[in-house]
């Protein structure tokens, strides 16, 4: 018990400086965000789409693991 009240604490002090830096604290140089390059922008779409798709149709996550799993396993 004693152990999870100290990782809420400390995971509560870290996500609460990324939210002050958020918030609170002036932008950086510029004030403008960077530009992403082709290859990175092609890398975020193709994660998101991912996600999106693992969350719509779980089982094509799901059903490969499982048998790998199995195969593993027994």
């Amino acid at each position: 018990v004693i152990l999870g009240i100290l990782n809420s604490v400390i995971s509560l002090f870290y996500y609460l400086r990324i939210a002050k830096a958020i918030y609170f604290e002036k932008e950086g140089v510029g004030g403008k965000p960077r530009e992403l390059l082709l290859p990175m922008q092609v890398t975020l779409l193709a994660l998101a789409v991912a996600i999106v798709l693992s969350g719509i149709f779980p089982r094509l996550i799901i059903d490969p693991a499982q048998t790998a799993l199995q195969r593993f396993l027994f």
